[in-house]
Formats: C-alpha cells, structure tokens, sequence
C-alpha cells in the first residue's frame, strides 16, 4: 500500500486543525486546500482495499467533526429548524428571530428573520438528528456518515480501474470539510 496520498490527507487535515475556522483564516485554510488537493491529484494514488480506504476516510472525516463549521453556518439553522419542529412550530411560516427562546444555537443561526428554505425530506432529517442530540457534533457525525456510506456504495458500483478516482475523493480536502465540519446536507441527496 502505498501512503504517501493518505499521508498528504492527514497533513491537510492537521493543518485545518491547527488553524481552525477558515473564516478567520481565509488565506492560510484556501493554501493548505489547494495544496492537499493538487498533491492529492498529482501523485499517483494506490489501490487501497476497501477496509483500509473506508478506515482513512473516517479518521480524516471524525477528527473534522470536532471543528467549528469552515465554510459556512448552515448548521445551526439545520439544528434550529429540526428543533422547532419537535416544538410543534412550521418552520416555513415561522422565522428563527420568532422565537424567544435562546439557547446557543438559535444565536447562532444565519438570516434570523427569514423562514426555512430547506424541503421537507431535508426537515425531517434536521427533526431526526435534532430528536436524538440537539447538538452540531450530532448533525457532523451524522453527515461524515453519509459521506462514509457515499464511498461505501460508489466502491461497490464502480469498475475496478476507476477506483483511484474513488480514493482522490475519499482523502480530498473539499469532501472532508463539506460533510464532517459544514454538515452540508448535500451528502443526503447522493
């Protein structure tokens, strides 16, 4: 097996730990995606076996989990919309900045005064995750998952010699930070 990509994946990964949120440092986290990305496509990419390529994955994707939203705060309304279903509100005619409740998350939410513009499959999910624990690491974990399961069933349909394209997105930047740390709930519609 050869390591240097999962080598390259886990140095970008250190390097996004290290500096955090992108938004604070744009220049610092756009250089460390462009590089981890570039290497990661330039440098010829092993077969890995389907175990060690789904272990790579969920270590680069839970050690995301713990961070901060990079790119976006979408999460928090994901959360919040999930919540206030189970509070029995219509998330659709009612608006976070509504609500009188406070709780960490509600602060938390982008363009408070505008109601949910997710469809409904998405709010049942933001339900789901929210009943069993109204907390980001839940709804990162459960979008790392997704993308887990993502490289699970594109493993099993794909052919054979197209799988180094497989593990270019497995260990690619873009893909980590999107479903582990964002949460964007893009994973769900694959």
């Amino acid at each position: 097996m050869k390591v240097a990509p999962i080598a390259v994946a886990c140095l970008g990964v250190l390097g996004t730990l290290f500096f955090g949120d992108a938004r604070a440092y744009p220049i610092e986290m756009v250089s460390i995606f462009v590089v981890w990305g570039l290497l990661l496509w330039a440098m010829p990419r092993s077969q890995l076996s389907l175990p060690w390529l789904l272990f790579w994955a969920c270590l680069l994707r839970m050690a995301m989990v713990w961070q901060e939203p990079s790119f976006s705060d979408d999460l928090y309304r994901y959360l919040w919309e999930g919540r206030a279903i189970g509070l029995g509100h219509n998330p659709y005619t009612e608006a976070p900045a509504t609500f009188s409740i406070l709780d960490g998350i509600r602060e938390r939410v982008n363009h408070p005064a505008i109601s949910a513009i997710y469809p409904p499959v998405a709010q049942l999910f933001f339900w789901l995750i929210g009943k069993i624990s109204y907390s980001p690491i839940a709804w990162q974990s459960f979008t790392a998952l997704c993308d887990i399961g993502i490289i699970f069933g594109l493993w099993k349909i794909i052919a054979p010699k197209d799988r180094d394209l497989l593990t270019l997105y497995a260990l690619h930047p873009l893909a980590i930070i999107e479903s582990a740390s964002s949460a964007h709930i893009e994973f769900l519609s694959l």
